[in-house]
């Protein structure tokens, strides 16, 4: 079944459930979303799908802040440094 679930990936601040094509996260209540926090993910995402398109699906349920210094941190990793 191409949808089956592979596994969980259950991190101190979030939730990642892989997929064969995409990912969806689900960040924990209360966390406080910084660059350590993406760069972790950015990892499981290089980790799973090494030289391969996927999708993110962002499963927004629970309240938590993200740095908006933050936001340009996939783009370019020394901009949060």
């Amino acid at each position: 079944m191409q949808n089956q679930l592979l596994k969980i990936i259950d991190l101190d601040f979030v939730s990642i459930e892989v997929y064969p094509n995409f990912l969806i996260t689900t960040i924990k209540e209360g966390v406080v979303f910084d660059t350590i926090e993406l760069e972790t993910i950015y990892q499981v995402f290089e980790n799973q799908f090494p030289n391969k398109d996927f999708g993110l699906i962002a499963n927004r349920v629970h309240d938590y802040t993200v740095n908006p210094t933050c936001s340009r941190c996939g783009q370019d990793p020394y901009f949060c440094q």
